[in-house]
């Protein structure tokens, strides 16, 4: 799909120069790396309740009311489908996979699942499943090979997966709208074609969407980010899993959203971003919708950077994976600037061994020899730092 380059007509139209000069030019105010600040800890009790404040970020946590619907045997493990509410009338429906045979707490992790222009699916982008659904399949063997969260599974980890809001069973209702109705009709449903459309027809209204989040006081970001939170509360709930051993992990938006759960929840002991190292500073001149409004944070831009966001961070353990031929983050080398900004913050912060970077000369996925890569790295803050 080709995308509308609205900066390009934007910086020749003298109407909106002041506004590109400001994109272009304005100094990040609240970057670590600035001379003035000195002290990781106190930059960040300036700074991320700064963050928190413009995510709108303010749902009251409600008791889970969990349920448990289905119960699927695997080889190594165990996966229950489950409901639990994030907030007031906000219930969130995921897979919790627990390994067998565990004779004490086990390390859990939340598996953040990825964008991939594919609504049709959210959390079971990362599971397997029992009879073959050759569209998803063929979705996940090009991305991953196997699925995520039954990889960790199988390593031990209890894991949990969510569908993130506009995913899976929380997408726009699109097949009941009179307007995509007729769209949908011309395909079968379950068809390639089909979710292509169903997929179409859901992101045409995230704009609207997101418009209506604002309106209401709140933003898209901000709550499917606390969503993400309440997964943490909600895996530290569970008898299998040890509360002090929780980690996080995805590609690409699910690499985005493990950087912003790492940095706004502290509980999260080591944290891996897939195909996620950007800075808006380029992406919003060459790349615009890989921001999109699922991602906007009104008037962050003025003070940080993606970069110096994910940077909140430090000094705790980080990992960023990065495809040297990942497309969607091509633009001036914004994922190696950022990666470099991040370590350079690591540094100032005596922490520079807690940030990990790989680079992997390939695209836009998290294929075994990544994952191994990352896993051990895991395995080091989850497991053997407890042995």
């Amino acid at each position: 799909m080709k995308h509308y380059n609205v900066f390009d007509d934007m910086s020749r139209d003298e109407t909106f120069k002041f506004l590109t000069d400001r994109i272009k030019y304005v100094e990040q105010t609240g970057s670590f790396l600035q001379e003035k600040f000195m002290d990781i800890e106190e930059w960040k009790e300036i700074y991320r309740p700064l963050v928190k404040k413009q995510l709108f970020m303010d749902n009251k946590k409600v008791p889970f009311n969990e349920g448990v619907t289905e119960v699927v045997d695997f080889d190594a493990y165990t996966r229950k489908k489950v409901y639990f509410d994030s907030a007031p009338g906000c219930r969130i429906p995921a897979y919790l996979l627990i390994p067998k045979g565990l004779k004490e707490s086990a390390p859990g992790v939340v598996v953040l699942h990825d964008h991939g222009a594919m609504a049709y699916w959210g959390k079971e982008k990362a599971v397997e499943h029992k009879e073959p659904i050759p569209v998803l399949d063929e979705f996940v063997k090009e991305l991953y090979d196997e699925p995520l969260a039954s990889t960790m599974a199988k390593r031990g980890y209890v894991t949990l997966v969510i569908d993130g809001l506009l995913f899976g069973e929380r997408s726009f209702k699109v097949a009941e709208k009179e307007e995509f109705i007729e769209r949908l009709a011309q395909h079968t449903v379950g068809s390639q074609a089909y979710i292509d459309e169903y997929n179409h027809c859901v992101f045409e209204m995230q704009s609207d969407i997101a418009r209506t989040f604002f309106l209401a006081g709140t933003s898209l970001m901000g709550a499917r980010l606390w969503d993400d939170i309440v997964s943490v509360d909600f895996l530290m709930s569970l008898p299998e899993v040890d509360s002090e051993r929780i980690g996080c992990i995805g590609l690409s938006m699910g690499g985005y959203r493990s950087g912003w759960l790492a940095v706004m929840d502290e509980r999260i002991k080591c944290a891996v971003m897939v195909g996620a190292m950007q800075r808006y500073r380029e992406m919003m001149k060459y790349r615009l919708p890989q921001v999109e409004w699922m991602w906007t944070v009104p008037g962050l831009y003025g003070k940080m950077d993606f970069d110096d966001v994910i940077s909140l961070r430090a000094p705790k353990p980080l990992m960023t994976i990065h495809g040297k031929q990942d497309w969607l983050f091509a633009p001036e080398r914004t994922g190696e600037k950022a990666i470099q900004h991040i370590q350079a913050v690591y540094q100032k912060a005596d922490a520079e061994q807690n940030f990990v970077y790989e680079y992997f000369d390939g695209p836009h996925v998290f294929l075994p020899p990544m994952q191994e890569k990352a896993f051990a790295w895991m395995d080091k803050y989850l497991k053997e730092e407890t042995t």
